[in-house]
């Protein structure tokens, strides 16, 4: 018993000698991040039939032509995708729900659509 208390005692004050003898550190760290968790909640989307779509000329792509519409929309694909005050949301139906997503999960096509086509183009434009 002897024995084990003088072990404990010496391995405590080995642990009081390291801890004590660590220098403190100060770091200054710059970053970006995006977290779609502070995403606005997406558009409220009440319409009772499929908007009017009209293909952009030369792409894959269909723009909202909608009045009940106050942001962007487009469709591409299977999806359809929203961009309203800064974020971009995705929806399999026109009806929603639509969920956040990063802007590289948005088809380059979409982006590339002509500022003439958005309502509040991301980049500047009408």
């Amino acid at each position: 018993m002897a024995v084990n208390l003088r072990l404990g005692a010496s391995l405590g004050a080995l642990a009081f000698v390291l801890i004590g003898a660590t220098p403190a550190v100060s770091e200054t760290t710059w970053g970006l991040s995006v977290n779609l968790g502070n995403a606005p909640p997406p558009p409220i989307v009440v319409v009772r039939e499929e908007p009017q779509l009209v293909m952009v000329p030369g792409s894959t792509v269909y723009v909202v032509n909608d009045d009940h519409y106050d942001y962007d929309c487009f469709r591409s694909g299977v999806f359809w995708y929203a961009w309203n005050d800064g974020y971009w949301y995705r929806s399999r139906t026109w009806r929603g729900p639509f969920i956040a997503v990063q802007t590289r999960s948005v088809p380059s096509a979409i982006m590339h659509v002509p500022s003439k086509h958005w309502k509040r183009h991301p980049h500047g434009g009408p």
